[in-house]
């Protein structure tokens, strides 16, 4: 399944990892989604991990620098930065 991505997702970054499990990803992913659906905003994945105690900050911290270096995408930071629970 993780195959599929042509670019890895930060979700996939933490699986391929061993900071979660498919399982759990997915359980993150259906938590974004009634918030999106209800709220009209959710939280990133990592923060919903992390806010389920599948993922400690470090981790978070690790998977997310991976998957930026992998993206060539660059972190937010500042006022742009999205917190935790």
């Amino acid at each position: 399944m993780l195959e599929e991505f042509e670019e890895k997702r930060f979700g996939a970054v933490a699986i391929e990892k061993g900071f979660i499990s498919m399982d759990q990803l997915l359980e993150g992913l259906e938590i974004q989604m009634d918030e999106d659906v209800e709220h009209g905003k959710c939280r990133v994945i990592g923060a919903i991990l992390v806010g389920k105690g599948y993922m400690n900050l470090s981790e978070m911290q690790e998977t997310l620098e991976s998957y930026c270096r992998r993206t060539g995408k660059e972190r937010r930071s500042g006022k742009d930065r999205r917190t935790l629970p």
